[in-house]
């Protein structure tokens, strides 16, 4: 709740899986909670996950685990809030 609007949210701390193969299942764990929800949400974190070739300090890009998150991202219905003065963590 917050305490200047007393707004009511859900806030979700995401620490995402290295290995491509468990991708998947973390996003379709995050879609069943999106689906539980009744309030606003934020999610903060590291989702270990691209959404373009620009996010990238090199070359490897995987466009298969893009299209995954940007969709999930699209169905969540959040927006990213881009970092300022830094282009990678």
């Amino acid at each position: 709740r917050a305490t200047a609007s007393d707004l009511i949210f859900s806030g979700t701390n995401i620490y995402g899986p290295c290995t491509d193969p468990e991708k998947p299942d973390f996003l379709e764990e995050i879609n069943v909670l999106s689906d539980s929800l009744q309030c606003p949400w934020v999610l903060l974190g590291d989702f270990n996950l691209i959404r373009s070739p620009s996010d990238r300090s090199n070359d490897n890009f995987d466009p298969h685990a893009a299209t995954l998150f940007n969709d999930a991202i699209q169905r969540w219905g959040v927006h990213e809030i881009a970092f300022t003065n830094r282009r990678f963590t």
